[in-house]
């Protein structure tokens, strides 16, 4: 795993690239979200976030047949925001195996190895300057986005790098896309960090939204 530091190509010289070998990391400093402090005498946190394009050969997966009109484009795309690394609680740290010592970069790949991100759809936004009129399809995620798949797994990489370009507008429109749906029980991105950073359990997140949408509906009344 070698970082990529050279950001020439890209709008903004400032992000930095980890070639993770099955995907790319991306980061950049001022990338963050506010979440509210474990308990409440604890000061609402900035936590820093980073995007992964996780590339996946579903044909080798298991996840298309040779045979379906699917195998024509097997390379899916997935994009996705994390955390950064030094954000994992020690529990998420202990659970997906890392050990004292470990480099930035292993932490990285146990993190997006383990647990999934909260899914953002990357043709949502353009960067200045840039045309994606056309939007690539590919598979219906469990969130409802839709995530790219390509006929080589060289065409899925070159998506990827072109895609960094409008992650500065995705992460400047961070509440937005956090807010989205991550599944059908109604967990969002949010639940998705809160899980990774303060051990906070999905399923407990989605019920407590779920009443409180109950609530407020019987106020309405």
């Amino acid at each position: 795993m070698a970082a990529n530091t050279d950001s020439s190509n890209y709008l903004d010289p400032q992000i930095k690239i980890i070639d993770m070998g099955e995907g790319l990391w991306i980061e950049r400093p001022g990338w963050h979200c506010e979440i509210d402090g474990n308990g409440d005498e604890e000061e609402p946190r900035n936590v820093s976030l980073g995007a992964y394009f996780r590339i996946t050969d579903m044909l080798d997966a298991g996840a298309f047949e040779e045979e379906s009109p699917e195998a024509a484009k097997p390379w899916l795309v997935e994009s996705m925001i994390y955390p950064c690394p030094e954000e994992l609680s020690e529990k998420i740290k202990k659970s997906m195996g890392a050990a004292p010592g470990d480099s930035r970069e292993m932490l990285i790949g146990y993190m997006v190895s383990y647990i999934s991100g909260a899914p953002f759809d990357s043709q949502s936004a353009q960067p200045a300057g840039r045309d994606f009129s056309v939007r690539i399809q590919g598979l219906a995620m469990p969130a409802g986005i839709i995530m790219p798949c390509f006929e080589t797994e060289e065409a899925a990489q070159d998506f990827c790098r072109e895609r960094i370009n409008v992650l500065p507008a995705i992460f400047g429109l961070i509440g937005f896309y956090l807010d989205n749906a991550i599944n059908r029980i109604g967990n969002t991105g949010w639940d998705q960090i809160y899980e990774m950073v303060l051990d906070k359990d999905l399923i407990g997140l989605a019920i407590d939204r779920m009443k409180e949408q109950e609530a407020t509906t019987l106020r309405g009344l």
